[in-house]
């Protein structure tokens, strides 16, 4: 076979021949033909390490020495790597064995039978000079591959085009042409061979510096003669030469990844008669379990770390839950003291914010404090915004005499506005009065946010906050208990709950707040690790992996590993979109040597009561991958309304391993309606109005509602926010913006749950635009539910 270099001087001589005819198809075939064979040797001594294939005995590997075949299908190449392992049989003698094809036959390399390296010295050595010379011989394959492809590209270029083809039918143009994209694509192959074999053969390294003081250069090396060091410090490779140590040099890529930070993932490292893996910012030695070890306590550091933050996350919203939920500041329980005065107790206040860290200025707020010796003042901040919190006149009197029933004040004294002249009062009729009371004098004293007081037994009071816009005061749920003087207490969730806005009971939050980790292993040699509260009660399903059990390379625990598609799964009440979708692995062993398993039983478990809902006999192999949802478990039936339960699935494999994953699901039924038929006149030129109280959403999910209005034939955008909340809400529209002038104008309201996507019905309604000064009546219209379609009509500035 010709040499590079021959191939070279050939080409050299076909470019510099100019003359039409002057090269001859035989001259290009045959050096297309040896450049080939060049290629050819090239792509055969490539080498990739890493364990490509699995015999059970020696016999079975040397009747296989001709032609074998990785794992993955692919032919095995000179100087790559398989092992000899009968798991029926562990204690065989050649069990660990690691042999290097030879092109034919194969060399005994290793033998890793406990983990160690038991090879005699000579044998050590024999294996060094055999992987120094595989590596050489690669080294040479891509200098050739290189100088192949640079000549293959000046044979395509002498080969120019058809049209100055001197052949009369152009077939030895095309032949020739044929030939050179051939080349030139294998050329690229051999290219693409390289890459990889940079990042997977073995690399040898000449020591390991544990010394922390070392620094690394911020230039590179420029002189040869040094060593390639691992600074165990720093967790990389280095060049020491001249007393310094050098991040880069020449060969760094088959030693660092390509942005210098750390050595490569899954590559084997030679130092000595030793074989070390790079993991987790440590070089490894393969000769023992650290491998196994690091990779354990590596998932329980981070499950421990995502469990504190996932602690420290509930405990902030508990936190800030509580704050929404404190409307009255006693303030020398907070910043102590013994008397204040109003000026002095807003200071107090505000600096306790700083020191905190907690939001106590707020809209509303009510400071109460000691002005003397069983005297106390209670002032409520009545400002537009904090810039005036500091402002004496921005404070009212919270809860004092005076009878202001214009429906400024916060408090209201139902017993004294209405007295009763026996009995006392409930909540309903305690609204019936004040509705009673505000008619007689025309005037509004229930809104938003006011708290009444009323009597309900001879030494008992009972306090309530309106916590909805107006509209809604009767509803007796848009009142919550108020915490105050009074009596009442505030609503709390007993279970942390999804998008919740009452404050959580500490009771609940000790429940769910993890402490601790602990872990059991089973007789396979799994682990499983989870999370205990201060109880000393797991929290979640925790997790399950393999560890070394130390006597032999892989580990041969099952371990049943359950991915859902969704943990929280959101979808439209009585629709098949209430399916959970799983993807089930059962697998046994590690590495290269892992078998799947198939799956016999899913049982679907009602989380709160433990009771087995269905079992489903599957008895099929696991899912291809973590993502191949292919395991499904229909869920419709278990909904008759909207609602949210959560369901543990239990996965069970042929040999009887289990896993469990809880999965939390809810059915939504998103309803909108209108509060308003036909809304009230808007005036042109207004700007930005906020039109009160507008529609109302039958689910307290997150939804995002979209009103559009009709002008012309076209529908704009009013606005698109977010709700979660079943109380009627507010519309803002800026009617300058819009351009709405003198007229009767169309809006439609549609929400959409963000969690599931199901989408609600449509509202319609109309609102008036009027331009006082104009004498032209407007006809608006009175739309039947969910449809345009109108079934009334109203006229204004008609007689």
């Amino acid at each position: 076979m010709a040499t590079i270099y021959e191939l070279k001087r050939r080409a050299q001589e076909l470019s510099a021949k100019k003359d039409s005819l002057s090269i001859s198809p035989e001259e290009v075939g045959g050096l297309i033909d040896e450049t080939l064979d060049v290629i050819n040797e090239a792509e055969k001594n490539q080498i990739g390490l890493g364990i490509r294939n699995t015999y059970t005995t020696v016999a079975e590997m040397n009747a296989d020495s001709t032609s074998p075949v990785g794992s993955d299908g692919k032919p095995l190449k000179f100087g790559q790597i398989v092992t000899v392992y009968d798991e029926n049989t562990p204690d065989a003698v050649d069990n660990g064995n690691i042999y290097a094809f030879q092109n034919p036959g194969w060399k005994l390399v290793s033998t890793t039978g406990n983990l160690s390296v038991y090879a005699k010295k000579e044998d050590v050595e024999t294996a060094k000079n055999t992987a120094d010379a595989a590596q050489k011989k690669a080294d040479e394959a891509a200098e050739s591959a290189k100088k192949a492809n640079e000549n293959i590209g000046k044979l395509s270029d002498n080969i120019g085009t058809e049209a100055e083809s001197e052949s009369e039918d152009g077939t030895v143009w095309g032949e020739l042409k044929s030939l050179s994209d051939d080349a030139d694509s294998t050329s690229q192959d051999v290219s693409s061979l390289m890459v990889d074999f940079v990042h997977h053969s073995t690399e040898r390294f000449d020591e390991i510096v544990t010394d922390a003081s070392i620094v690394l250069e911020q230039s590179s090396a420029t002189v040869e003669g040094g060593k390639v060091v691992f600074v165990a410090s720093k967790g990389k490779f280095a060049y020491f030469v001249d007393n310094k140590y050098y991040p880069s040099w020449t060969g760094v890529d088959n030693y660092m990844n390509a942005d210098r930070t750390s050595p490569h993932e899954n590559k084997i490292y030679l130092f000595g008669n030793k074989t070390y893996i790079y993991f987790a910012g440590a070089l490894l030695s393969a000769d023992s379990d650290a491998m196994q070890l690091a990779a354990s306590a590596d998932l329980a550091a981070k499950a421990a770390k995502k469990s504190a933050e996932d602690a420290q996350t509930t405990a902030s919203s508990a936190l800030s839950l509580a704050n929404k939920a404190l409307s009255v500041i006693n303030v020398n329980g907070i910043c102590g003291g013994s008397v204040y005065s109003l000026p002095a107790a807003i200071a107090a206040i505000t600096e306790r914010e700083n020191m905190d860290n907690t939001i106590y200025r707020k809209p509303g707020i009510v400071l109460t404090y000691k002005i003397a010796e069983g005297e106390w003042e209670s002032k409520q901040f009545a400002g537009s915004s904090l810039e005036g919190f500091a402002t004496e006149a921005n404070w009212i009197d919270f809860g004092g005499a005076g009878g202001d029933m214009t429906g400024k004040g916060a408090v209201l004294l139902v017993d004294e506005i209405a007295p009763l002249s026996n009995g006392y009062y409930i909540l309903q009729t305690a609204i019936n009065a004040l509705t009673t009371y505000e008619t007689a004098n025309e005037t509004e004293c229930i809104k938003p946010g006011v708290v009444i007081i009323y009597r309900t037994g001879k030494e008992t009071f009972e306090s309530k906050q309106l916590c909805a816009s107006r509209a809604d005061y009767n509803d007796l749920a848009a009142w919550s208990d108020f915490s105050s003087a009074a009596g009442g207490t505030v609503e709390t969730d007993t279970e942390i709950i999804k998008d919740s806005v009452n404050p959580v009971a500490g009771g609940a939050v000790y429940d769910a707040m993890p402490v601790d980790v602990d872990g059991e292993q089973a007789e396979d040699g799994t682990v499983r690790v989870y999370m205990k509260n201060a109880e000393g009660l797991p929290l979640g399903d925790g997790f399950t992996f393999a560890v070394g059990t130390g006597g032999g390379g892989d580990v041969a625990g099952t371990i049943v590993y359950i991915y859902p598609q969704r943990t929280s799964l959101y979808a439209a009440l009585g629709t098949d979109d209430l399916t959970i979708r799983l993807a089930i692995l059962s697998r046994t062993g590690s590495g290269e040597m892992v078998s799947y398993n198939n799956i016999e039983t899913l049982q679907l478990k009602d989380k709160s009561t433990g009771e087995t809902l269905e079992t489903f006999n599957v008895n099929r192999e696991s899912s291809a991958s973590d993502t191949d949802y292919s395991f499904t478990i229909p869920v419709k039936s278990y909904f008759s309304e909207a609602m949210n339960r959560k369901f543990v699935i239990v996965a069970t494999d042929d040999g009887g391993n289990t896993a469990q994953k809880t999965i939390s699901v809810t059915a939504v039924n998103l309803k909108l309606s209108r509060v308003w038929a036909l809304y009230k006149t808007l005036q042109q030129g207004s700007g930005l109005v906020t039109m009160t109280d507008v529609f109302k959403l039958s689910s307290a999910n997150k939804s995002t509602v979209t009103a559009h209005i009709k002008v012309g034939e076209e529908w704009k955008l009013i606005s698109q926010t977010s709700v979660a909340s079943t109380r009627s809400q507010d519309l803002q529209i800026n009617v300058s913006s819009l351009g709405l002038t003198h007229g009767a104008y169309t809006v439609k309201i549609v929400a959409q749950d963000v969690e599931s996507g199901v989408w609600s019905n449509y509202q319609f309604f109309d609102v008036m635009i009027v331009n006082p000064s104009s004498l032209m009546p407007v006809v608006s219209l009175a739309h039947s539910e969910e449809t345009e379609t109108a079934w009334s009509v109203r006229k204004y500035g008609a007689d």
